[in-house]
């Protein structure tokens, strides 16, 4: 048997509201969390060893290390407490002790998703004990310019982590290869439920459901957005009271979704704020075209995958997003509507488009989710995952 440990910070809605943790990625945690469970065979048994940590709330209360099986994959979330720095050290010094007794089995692996400066311990502790070990890079690091102290210390992580974990590295886009010095490399953008969903039926009368989820800020596309419902308001035409706006998730834009819902005017928009699995779930199933909007040359442009676009097309929504990083290789030419640059003109076109022809839909988002089956099926991807990381063992 082999073993396939993901060292990330990925944690469950029960743990999430245990702890009152208010800061995860529910994104991250979806991608890890079906990572984990594609690995999982006859062949490799795969674990989960989160940090299962937050910002602190500045109270004194202390989580005891657990563990809890999710889908058949067992999770190990270390201890956390909310006192600052404490909270940190915390995590520092436990994360080293699980990598042992971990790694104590024979043909074991470990994959650290990002390179968190909390890894730091565990990761050289792992080298020093020649633990076979990975690195998940999801973004690639933008220079602001900054010479402080702090930003020299971050700058010299992305080289410790490139020599303690020089087994191979899975990269979020092919062009985060030019981040890392480690060699080989293999793109993952996640892996998809294999099961069909039914075509979704729209009415002619039916409002088509937009929607547009995540960080809401600028680096995402938010401020487009919004430029475009306030556009859309001011003109008016027909086709926009057939288009409702669903937003969800939180940052610094989510202040002016709200001030757009409560305004009485069409095209509608409905604020959800951040929503747990069971009803983000629930509202990709209402939705019928997902938005992607981070900027054509912004500083995500090509230094990460928006794997909204996955997240999406695998629950049959029709995707609207910019042109960016390997989205095009990913949903194919035909399986989704590509935005060239970042003008606001150009969204509410493409909207008015798919809007007054309707037929299009599911069409477009058919051939999304068949490129996307292709790539990223749970076969498919646990196959060339065990090949990766075990070689011809």
């Amino acid at each position: 048997m082999k073993y396939c440990i993901i060292v990330s910070n990925a944690i469950s809605d029960a743990l999430r509201d245990e702890r009152k943790i208010s800061t995860d990625s529910p994104a991250a945690t979806r991608k890890v969390f079906m990572w984990a469970d594609a690995i999982n065979s006859r062949n490799v048994r795969s674990y989960i060893l989160s940090l299962g940590r937050g910002k602190s709330n500045g109270t004194w209360r202390y989580y005891k290390a657990k563990a809890e099986r999710k889908d058949g994959v067992v999770v190990i979330y270390l201890p956390f407490c909310h006192i600052p720095i404490v909270s940190e050290l915390i995590t520092l010094f436990t994360l080293p002790w699980f990598v042992w007794k971990l790694s104590k089995r024979k043909k074991s692996a470990f994959i650290y998703y990002n390179r968190m400066p909390a890894y730091i311990l565990g990761v050289i502790f792992g080298y020093y004990y020649n633990v076979n070990q990975f690195i998940d890079i999801e973004d690639g690091e933008v220079d602001d310019g900054r010479c402080s102290i702090k930003r020299r210390l971050e700058r010299t992580i992305p080289v410790l982590f490139d020599k303690c974990c020089h087994k191979g590295a899975f990269l979020a886009c092919s062009a985060l290869s030019r981040y890392t010095t480690v060699r080989p490399v293999k793109s993952y953008y996640g892996v998809i439920e294999q099961k069909y969903h039914p075509v979704k039926e729209l009415g002619k009368r039916d409002k088509v459901c937009v929607l547009f989820s995540g960080t809401l800020t600028d680096a995402t596309g938010a401020k487009r957005l919004i430029s475009a419902i306030h556009e859309m308001r001011e003109n008016n035409e027909n086709w926009m009271n057939d288009v409702e706006f669903s937003i969800c998730g939180m940052g610094d834009s989510l202040s002016d979704f709200r001030e757009l819902e409560s305004t009485n005017c069409m095209p509608i928009v409905r604020v959800h704020g951040r929503l747990n699995n069971e009803q983000y779930r629930e509202l990709l199933a209402n939705s019928n075209i997902g938005l992607s909007l981070k900027p054509v040359g912004g500083i995500y442009a090509d230094t990460t995958f928006p794997s909204k676009v996955v997240e999406y097309s695998s629950n049959q929504l029709l995707v609207i997003t910019t042109d960016i990083s390997d989205v095009k290789s990913v949903l194919g030419e035909n399986g989704a509507f590509y935005l060239d640059g970042n003008e606001t003109r150009e969204l509410i076109e493409c909207l008015k488009m798919v809007v007054t022809n309707r037929e299009l839909i599911n069409i477009i988002a058919i051939n999304g989710i068949s490129s996307l089956r292709r790539i990223m099926g749970k076969e498919s991807v646990r196959k060339d995952m065990e090949k990766f990381i075990f070689g011809g063992e």
